[in-house]
């Protein structure tokens, strides 16, 4: 169980950071420095519980293809009820940045749906591509054989113009097919066919709707323009332009905490989709390689336990949680230094916000159940 405790340990460093971090890059925020860190607070508690309770079921309970058609059903429910709410009832879904993707509810905030069905999706895939292994499908079989969940949920999510979530569960997707034995030559194919259907979803996503699509198409535009020129407007490049400044000018060991500037009112939603400019503005290079470092070392112990469970749902479902955490990392690192376009992608468990906090915590216990069920498996073996 020691991995578990080292886990733990990393887990509750991150948090650290992160109470930390968002009690800083609030401070300016219309004077609301205190709700933002209590909210926070509460995230963390419900977080917390949903760990607790995740990491004691077994997680074989998730391996069960009979609820597999159920689950699709409810992800296009609440898909599809969303897209309906956000022309008969925008002030419950809103429209914001041409994205349908938040529910709000009075006295809580907002909810992501699309966050919390990441985990949903690495499960459900996880049960199809271990079913796969156990009748042994060969390579095209397999891709033929798991193709139905990522296109519910590709098409679900393409209904609600969320570009940054729909790259995020296409890449979970093609690393879990890639954990597998599949032939390169597939993993080729598929990522080929990624990028062309990708092509035919911005056409859509931008041609749709005329508000949506202009603002979209001004931030691709800004994106390429920026990354080849390294000149960012001051409309929709001005995010990127701002976070950039605050990032180099946090330098080796950064301006101390609380000093950074890009706070006052310089860097919108600098405490959720850019949390990571603040952190580097003031905790500089060595603060920035700390945390690289706290987040490998997570997906490192994850992916140990993948390799040492003995069933195929457990490896694939423990792979599939160290992919989700991971690229959605370095899918928000990619955006604060300009690599990738501004999705709205939170930083896993060092954003404000609680859609993203829970399902992450909630991955975390199945890796916690998956570490116990091993070891208790293998404490029975040796008393035989």
């Amino acid at each position: 169980m020691l991995r578990n405790l080292s886990i733990v340990i990393v887990l509750l460093l991150i948090i650290i950071i992160s109470i930390i971090n968002i009690y800083s890059a609030s401070f300016y925020s219309m004077g609301m420095k205190n709700k933002y860190l209590f909210q926070h607070f509460c995230y963390i508690i419900v977080a917390t519980i949903i760990l607790l309770i995740s990491c004691r079921i077994d997680y074989n309970v998730y391996n069960s293809g009979n609820k597999v058609r159920l689950i699709l059903f409810i992800v296009i429910v609440v898909f599809g009820g969303m897209k309906i709410l956000s022309y008969m009832a925008p002030q419950i879904v809103p429209r914001i940045n041409g994205a349908t993707g938040w529910i709000r509810i009075p006295g809580i905030g907002g909810l992501q749906p699309a966050e919390i069905f990441k985990i949903i999706f690495v499960i459900m895939f996880a049960q199809r591509l271990s079913l796969s292994e156990r009748e042994r499908h060969k390579d095209f079989e397999i891709v033929k054989f798991n193709l139905v969940i990522p296109v519910v949920f590709f098409v679900a999510i393409l209904t609600q113009n969320d570009l940054g979530t729909l790259i995020h569960y296409g890449l979970i997707y093609l690393f879990m097919l890639f954990m597998t034995k599949i032939a390169m030559k597939y993993i080729v194919g598929l990522s080929t066919l990624g990028g062309i259907s990708g092509v035919i979803m911005l056409m859509y996503v931008y041609f749709t709707d005329f508000t949506a699509s202009g603002y979209k198409i001004l931030r691709i535009k800004s994106f390429l323009v920026g990354l080849l020129s390294n000149y960012y407007d001051n409309d929709k490049g001005y995010q990127v332009r701002q976070s950039l400044i605050g990032i180099g000018s946090g330098g080796i060991f950064g301006k101390g905490y609380g000093n950074g500037i890009q706070k006052y009112s310089y860097l919108p939603e600098i405490h959720t989709d850019f949390i990571f400019t603040s952190y580097a503005e003031e905790f500089g290079f060595v603060g920035v390689l700390a945390l690289i470092f706290l987040m490998i070392s997570l997906f490192s112990l994850i992916k140990y336990t993948a390799i040492e469970c003995e069933d195929y749902f457990g490896k694939y479902l423990a792979i599939g949680i160290g992919g989700y955490v991971m690229l959605q990392f370095l899918i928000n690192i990619s955006v604060a230094i300009g690599l990738l376009p501004v999705f709205g992608i939170p930083m896993p468990l060092m954003s404000f916000g609680g859609s993203s906090l829970v399902a992450v915590f909630f991955a975390l216990g199945i890796i916690l159940n998956i570490n116990y069920q091993n070891a208790r498996k293998l404490k029975i073996e040796n008393a035989m």
